[in-house]
């Protein structure tokens, strides 16, 4: 790959973790029973969990 390639390829990456770590947040509001806690099938969202420390508080690490 090239780095505009790879560079693009990690920006997806991070988008697609973002979008399913907000639905997840979301679904796991007070009141949520456990049926209702949305489960990402996503392939690569456990394996991109070590972004957490970096996106505390709404803030990014670019």
């Amino acid at each position: 790959l090239t780095v505009e390639e790879a560079s693009y390829q990690w920006k997806k990456l991070l988008t697609s973790y973002r979008t399913y770590k907000s639905k997840l947040r979301k679904s796991q509001q007070s009141g949520a029973v456990a049926e209702d806690v949305f489960r990402p099938r996503w392939f690569a969202f456990d394996a991109m969990k070590f972004l957490d420390d970096t996106m505390k508080d709404g803030t990014h690490l670019d």
